[in-house]
């Protein structure tokens, strides 16, 4: 099925088949689907299994079963064996309840894509110094399909009015929708105020810890300092450590003179070889370097934890690494490329694709019609914005960004749209691609209610100015750490030096005492 409007409609229907089934909102989407067995019933019973963003579900016809199963409630997910001796099945704990299934023809990539999602739970941001796609748009990748907004599904008002009160996941799109009596992840912190009898219990206080921030912000400034200041102490003994150098390559020319004056005194034949030869000195010329020591940025990779998609369309776990001048594919365990020719530099990449299947895009490359990197993601946004803005600052101009009908549209192109941090194991992680020094606040403070506002674009300036600062102590720790192992290197040829030149000297005390 190579026509994106043939799949779209497949992967449509595909939707509102697990959306009618299990009453879900049309927020939820079928990302894939297998045949499989339940082997949690009495009688093994054959059906279907659907993965969406945040559920799995299982319907069997005859008898009828159905389970709903959300991620969040997953504890464990474990490969198994079916009549002992298949290995095609896949046990799903969540809490005291155990849901077995078998019979996959593809129980591995089932395997890998529950697990993925499972550890790994989509999102997207708005953001408003972004490109927003039209929704209404017409795809320019072919002029015979409908606008992905044909493609939206319909649905009872009975059923989305109670999907959308029961199955529906809480909303993560506005931090300040919590309800809770806790500080949510932008340090937003609500509790009851006292004393508000008679004006109502649902008013709430809100205050921002910006108090946090600045001391962090504090803390790393002085680790900088501190580095600054390590760094000139190095340079100084470096300075020291030349001039030590230089006086042991001295000592050395000194012996080859005393060595020569001792052979011209020994004998009438060693007077004779100083008449006719030159006077050969082994000391080595010490030239004097500049020490000071400067600390530059280094380029930090990005990894993002991906489902490659291969060529057999098996999806198989890897790592999506960003570098300054290119990205490839890694496999997480051994930290060894995935498989030969997944390098590419970002000046080849021609368009960018968003499949109608859920989370999954093709890279495609200029002049390669059959060659194209797939994958499937949680973290699609963050990856479109990286390979965008990464792109236009490789060759200047716009990355060309194509949703196929039906797909998921979203914002990307902009400096606020961060990395989600620890998304990849083994590996130092940084905010995304390069901030400027005056990045844009995000929305999530622009849409801020107007009393704590303030107090969040000053929060979020300090975590700002505590990446550039870290940024900054990164690239001293890398240039400290080069220059001390220049000077252990540098030492440890003075000290055979040191050695070579006593040596020398207690032979021509022995020469001299001969005499």
């Amino acid at each position: 099925m190579s026509d994106p409007k043939a799949k779209a409609a497949h992967i449509k229907q595909k939707t509102d088949e697990m959306r009618r089934l299990f009453n879900l909102p049309e927020t939820e989407s079928a990302i894939q689907d297998y045949a499989c067995t339940d082997r949690s019933a009495v009688m093994i019973a054959a059906g279907r299994l659907y993965v969406s963003q945040n559920y799995i579900a299982f319907h069997c016809g005859v008898p009828e079963i159905l389970h709903l199963v959300p991620f969040r409630k997953i504890t464990d997910v474990q490969k198994d064996f079916t009549a002992i001796l298949f290995n095609n099945g896949i046990t799903v704990l969540a809490g005291t309840d155990t849901y077995a299934f078998g019979s996959f023809n593809h129980r591995d990539e089932t395997f890998n894509l529950l697990t993925y999602l499972w550890k790994n739970p989509p999102s997207y941001v708005e953001v408003e110094d972004a490109i927003h796609p039209d929704p209404t748009a017409p795809n320019p990748m072919t002029s015979s399909m409908p606008p992905a907004s044909s493609f939206k599904p319909s649905s009872s008002p009975s059923s989305s009015s109670s999907s959308s009160s029961s199955s529906s996941p809480p909303s993560s799109s506005n931090p300040f929708s919590h309800t809770s009596n806790t500080t949510n992840s932008y340090g937003v912190s609500r509790s009851q105020p006292s004393g508000l009898q008679g004006q109502g219990s649902n008013q709430v206080q809100v205050k921002v810890d910006t108090d946090t921030s600045k001391q962090a912000l504090r803390t790393v400034r002085e680790a900088r300092d501190i580095g600054a200041a390590t760094m000139n102490e190095l340079s100084y003994q470096a300075e020291v450590i030349d001039l030590i150098e230089r006086d042991v390559e001295n000592i050395h020319n000194g012996l080859d003179k005393a060595d020569r004056l001792v052979r011209g005194i020994e004998s009438f034949g060693g007077t004779m070889a100083n008449a006719f030869s030159k006077e050969k000195l082994t000391g080595k010329d010490v030239k004097f370097v500049d020490r000071t020591l400067t600390s530059t940025r280094v380029d930090v990779p990005i990894d993002i934890q991906i489902l490659w998609k291969l060529n057999n369309d098996d999806l198989v776990p890897a790592i999506l690494r960003f570098t300054a001048d290119k990205f490839f594919c890694i496999n997480p365990s051994p930290n060894k490329r995935a498989e030969k020719d997944t390098s590419h530099p970002y000046e080849v990449i021609d368009q960018i694709v968003l499949r109608a299947r859920h989370l999954h895009l093709d890279v495609r490359f200029k002049g390669k019609k059959d060659t194209r990197f797939r994958c499937m993601s949680s973290y699609v946004q963050p990856i479109v914005n990286e390979f965008y803005l990464r792109y236009k600052a490789k060759v200047g101009s716009q990355l060309n960004v194509l949703f196929e009908p039906g797909a998921k549209k979203f914002s990307y192109g902009s400096n606020s749209i961060s990395v989600p941090t620890g998304n990849a194991e083994n590996s130092s992680r940084s905010a995304g691609f390069f901030r400027k020094d005056n990045a844009q606040i995000s929305a999530f403070a622009k849409n801020a209610p107007e009393e704590i506002r303030s107090d969040l674009m000053q929060q979020e300036q300090d975590l700002n100015d505590i990446s550039d600062v870290l940024g900054d102590l990164h690239g001293m720790a890398t240039t400290m750490g080069s220059e001390i192992d220049r000077q252990t290197e540098q030492l440890d040829r003075i000290n055979g030096r040191v050695d070579s030149a006593q040596g020398r000297m207690d032979k021509t005390n022995r020469r001299i005492n001969q005499m």
